[in-house]
């Protein structure tokens, strides 16, 4: 059952991204902030409508503070997806992405010890190598001009942050 679950939220997080990017590019005078704040408002009001109709059980509210803070780099990491979605190609951000199940990953091995086998290895290796495969020129091999420091810098903090969040 959770395969089925899986490939849904990749599909709808493929169909997600592609209509962000496609609204970004129809539309270049979209102010970052209002779009980001749009996005948040949708995914809270789905959220309401799901805990007050009962669909996933009862509903509690909780104001702890790490739950705040998560909200806050939620919010931060709204605003900085929306900046990528404005400068970078999606398959460069999607490659990046890999880095977060390699760094989980490292964490299994080396502090719950979890073995690996070598084709396990070997997959993760391959899906990095195909992630990186996006984000360097082909005539060059180098980075593509459009990953300057600051769009480096907001990677590196989708890699890090949903860390934070497990």
């Amino acid at each position: 059952m959770w395969q089925i679950f899986t490939i849904g939220a990749l599909i709808f997080e493929a169909a997600e991204t592609t209509a962000d990017k496609v609204i970004m590019v129809a539309n270049k005078k979209l102010d970052t902030l209002t779009t980001s704040f749009y996005r948040n408002f949708i995914y809270f009001f789905i959220s309401l409508v799901i805990g007050i109709t009962g669909l996933a059980g009862e509903m509690h509210f909780s104001f702890g503070w790490p739950l705040i803070l998560a909200a806050a780099l939620g919010v931060v990491s709204s605003i900085f997806y929306t900046i990528l979605l404005k400068k970078v190609e999606m398959t460069g951000v999607a490659a990046v992405s890999y880095a977060t199940p390699f760094l989980f990953l490292l964490a299994d091995v080396f502090i719950i010890q979890a073995p690996l086998s070598f084709v396990q290895v070997l997959g993760i290796l391959l899906l990095i190598f195909g992630g990186i495969i996006f984000v360097i020129d082909p005539l060059t091999y180098r980075l593509k001009s459009q990953y300057t420091k600051y769009i480096i810098g907001i990677l590196l903090f989708d890699v890090f942050v949903p860390g934070f969040y497990f």
